[in-house]
């Protein structure tokens, strides 16, 4: 998709997040990965993909077009308390007409997971008006890259 131009964004738990400030041996949301280091894993796959662009033209397309950030309320990344934000749930939309919101992890943990597929462009609308557009509003000025991004860290 970000080789054909499309924006791709994404809010990550903060590094070393748990649920309720619980230790990371209970309740970790985060696996310690930066959105920078994220971004260097998405742009390493791509360097090794054929058909994609390499070098410094790769790099300008993810600064634009890959947006990377984690989860942050207008600059604050932990809770008055000092516990970092954490969120446990996964969500994707695809072209202003479906969305997945739910649990699943992107890989296998053995786990109990459970999600909602939703294939309805005024549902869409809903969730991303009440849901991801204010998640990403309240967490875009920490991002790492993307065209919104105070610098590029990729």
């Amino acid at each position: 998709a970000l080789a054909r131009g499309v924006e791709v964004f994404i809010v990550l738990s903060n590094p070393n997040a748990s649920a309720g400030g619980l230790s990371r041996l209970e309740a970790q949301y985060a696996n310690g990965w930066t959105p920078a280091d994220i971004g260097r894993r998405i742009q390493g796959i791509m360097e090794k993909t054929a058909g994609m662009p390499k070098g410094a033209a790769l790099r300008a397309l993810l600064c634009d077009k890959l947006h990377l950030t984690t989860l942050s309320d207008g600059g604050a990344s932990t809770w008055p308390t000092g516990v970092p934000f954490a969120s446990h749930d996964k969500t994707m939309s695809v072209d202003e007409q479906a969305f997945y919101i739910g649990s699943q992890n992107m890989y296998p943990a053995g786990l109990q997971e459970f999600g909602y597929l939703v294939d309805d462009s005024r549902a869409t609308a809903t969730y991303l008006a009440h849901d991801w557009d204010v998640l990403w509003s309240n967490s875009e000025g920490a991002a790492v890259s993307g065209a919104g991004a105070p610098t590029c860290a990729l």
